[in-house]
């Protein structure tokens, strides 16, 4: 009986593929350099196109480089009414955010729309739920675009890296990783235990840019700050707020 040798490939994402950091560049934003980048997140209440614009105002005065919609709790996602509000904001975005200087942030969670997504957004995110929906991995390899690649809640570091994989082997080098904590014992402080320790450990690994997404730990706004703070002091080449 013959054995079959292990594969001694390396990995896409390891540091050992590359004798630089990747630093993705989107238009005049760059993630992954020497300053890291502020991505916001907008809820339903941002509704009204005055309210929108001057909230996109000073979110470009305050240095931001990006701006999405974040997902209404799930509670409210199951409910029909409560879907068109965060909907709508989607479309002014589309058209508000470029006039600000500001990159469209927008979900890639569907391989089915990938296309019509891809007409409204500088930058893909892929939702903690999605990491491991490999048919959309493939197709977001594809497209080249920007991809943001949030952590599942219950995935190891290694699980998460294997989701890059599949995304740079389509042929897309431009995927930025990002933490937003991960399920531990029940706990009545957070919605779910921020890694930082995966800051670290990501950056002596890959060579790909790592942000912290404060919009799902944080079981209170007071904890933003110095989750913020313990991010960047980690490592971290950006954050993603909620406003």
């Amino acid at each position: 009986m013959t054995m079959k040798k292990k594969s001694t490939a390396i990995p896409l994402v390891k540091k050992k593929r590359r004798n630089h950091r990747t630093i993705v560049r989107v238009h005049d934003v760059a993630v992954g350099g020497p300053e890291p980048i502020l991505m916001v997140d907008l809820c339903a209440s941002s509704q009204g196109d005055r309210r929108l614009l001057t909230v996109l105002k000073l979110l470009s005065e305050c240095g931001a480089g990006a701006v999405g919609v974040g997902r209404p709790p799930l509670h409210l996602s199951l409910q029909a009414p409560s879907v068109k509000p965060h909907e709508a904001l989607h479309r002014r975005l589309r058209r508000a955010a470029p006039a600000h200087g500001l990159l469209r942030i927008a979900e890639a969670a569907d391989p089915d729309r990938l296309e019509h997504v891809l007409r409204h957004a500088d930058l893909l995110r892929i939702p903690a739920g999605d990491m491991q929906n490999y048919e959309l991995l493939r197709a977001v390899g594809r497209c080249g675009k920007p991809v943001l690649l949030q952590r599942a809640p219950g995935a190891t570091v290694e699980e998460w890296l294997w989701a890059a994989e599949y995304v740079l082997a389509g042929g897309n080098p431009n995927v930025i990783l990002c933490e937003r904590g991960i399920r531990a014992l029940p706990q009545s402080h957070a919605r779910l235990s921020l890694d930082l320790t995966s800051v670290p450990a990501l950056k002596a690994r890959v060579h790909l840019p790592v942000v912290v997404d404060l919009g799902g730990a944080p079981g209170a706004p007071e904890q933003v700050p110095p989750l913020a703070q313990a991010g960047l002091a980690a490592g971290a080449d950006g954050l993603v707020l909620r406003v």
